[in-house]
């Protein structure tokens, strides 16, 4: 399931920088906007909410990995011997960790993009003369920014302490048609 999830995260990123690129290159960015073009600014808050989770969902998918890789050295020698265990070579690279970095990379340049959209529609400027207030912008960086803490924090955590969990038996009957 790895692989899935990393391309459910590599479709929709790469088509956040397809709609980002189409609309910095378009004539109409060109030309001033009174909303200082905030559908840009938008689609970056998407995109990197969208980095931040799939650098997560590494994260996360690497301790799982881990776990099972324990469960198996727990219990390989008693049922195959140690097949797991045994290894060549000594030192390799890991798709995880690297695909890990990768996502990394992706939110800083989500970062840098942010950080450059605001210095260039001159949104961090707080001088008496031209202080206004885009509120498309603060929105979308609460929200954003709401979204991260949730990830961190709220529902993107797992729990692993004591919880109930109810079982049922389903009841099955064998007929032999002998």
């Amino acid at each position: 399931m790895y692989w899935k999830r990393a391309t459910y995260f590599w479709a929709f990123i790469a088509s956040t920088f397809v709609g980002y690129f189409a609309l910095i290159s378009s004539t109409n960015y060109a030309t001033d906007d009174q909303f200082h073009h905030v559908e840009v600014y938008f689609l970056i808050c998407i995109g990197f909410v969208l980095s931040l989770a799939w650098h997560f969902t590494n994260i996360g998918s690497k301790s799982w990995q881990r776990h099972w890789e324990v469960h198996v050295d727990l219990l390989e020698d008693a049922f195959t011997g140690p097949l797991y265990k045994i290894v060549h070579p000594q030192e390799t690279y890991s798709v995880s960790k690297i695909n890990e970095i990768v996502s990394f990379v992706f939110v800083i340049i989500w970062l840098l993009l942010g950080a450059k959209y605001l210095f260039d529609q001159n949104l961090i400027n707080f001088s008496a003369e031209n202080y206004s207030i885009n509120w498309f912008v603060v929105i979308s960086t609460c929200v954003s920014i709401f979204v991260v803490i949730s990830m961190i924090f709220g529902h993107g955590r797992g729990r692993f302490g004591a919880r109930p969990v109810t079982m049922y038996k389903r009841s099955v009957s064998y007929s032999s048609n002998d």
